[in-house]
């Protein structure tokens, strides 16, 4: 299991982002930070998605970096006020078309990735896998969904290639 960063001070909300992360210090090093308040099967989901992202594309021209696990203590959770900072999505506008020999490029990498799924979903923190805190209760995420979902460029490949 990966060591937590300690969150040590939270600047504000992003300007932009679905689930309204907030920036954090960490450090010397800034993080985008989200919680629980954007769902544990959103934290699951994202984490995996970034760990198959790196693997399958390790030198990615964005440079997504690797996430890391955070704790933030509750007193900084308290000195914040949410109510000032709202925003979209950061991604939201810039896909309009594959560059060209993406797909042949993409394709070998993604079936590596599904090697990887186990892995990835052991990394993931008891307490994201179930909203209740007695593990009756599991998230929607699961290992079969993500594999089927990995492989749609194989079995679906129209479908999936198509941009909307």
């Amino acid at each position: 299991m990966n060591v937590a960063i300690t969150i040590t001070e939270v600047v504000g909300r992003a300007v932009q982002g679905m689930t309204k992360p907030f920036l954090c210090k960490a450090g010397f090093f800034d993080y985008y930070v989200k919680g629980s308040y954007a769902g544990l099967d959103s934290l699951c989901c994202e984490w995996v998605a970034n760990r198959l992202v790196n693997l399958a594309l390790p030198s990615a021209p964005l440079g997504l970096p690797m996430f890391e696990m955070g704790e933030v203590s509750h007193a900084l959770i308290e000195d914040f006020s949410r109510e000032r900072f709202f925003g979209a999505h950061v991604f939201g506008g810039m896909l309009k078309q594959w560059p060209e020999g993406f797909r042949e490029e993409m394709e070998p990498l993604i079936k590596a990735a599904l090697a990887e799924v186990p892995t990835i979903f052991a990394e993931l923190p008891l307490e994201w896998l179930h909203v209740d805190g007695d593990e009756s209760l599991p998230v929607q995420l699961d290992m079969k969904r993500v594999i089927s979902a990995l492989e749609l460029p194989f079995t679906d490949p129209e479908t999936f290639w198509k941009l909307p």
